[in-house]
């Protein structure tokens, strides 16, 4: 009996899983392009600190992590939330900053 239990149980919690993956992912995308476009544009076309720029989002946007990158001599920001979503901003200069 308690097998059976703890098969429903872990089914339960599977497709709960499964449907607020699906629901929180689109959002989790939109947040973290958000947030690299803004502190990519703030950092590097208003030419403000980091850290300066971080007060600037939406209390909402506390949960997602960003971080200034470098690759290949491009600058640029990364921001997301773990195995939700991930997103990069580059820098171009004279055209400001772009969703990749």
């Amino acid at each position: 009996m308690l097998k059976r239990i703890l098969q429903i149980g872990s089914l339960v919690l599977l497709v709960a899983g499964v449907y607020f993956y699906r629901e929180l992912r689109p959002q989790a995308h939109l947040g973290s392009g958000y947030v690299a476009h803004q502190i990519c544009s703030c950092v590097f076309v208003a030419e403000r600190s980091y850290a300066s720029c971080l007060p600037d989002l939406l209390p909402s946007m506390d949960r997602i992590h960003s971080e200034l990158i470098e690759l290949d001599g491009r600058s640029g920001v990364r921001a997301g939330i773990p195995l939700l979503a991930k997103r990069v901003a580059w820098h171009t200069p004279g055209l400001g900053c772009a969703i990749d």
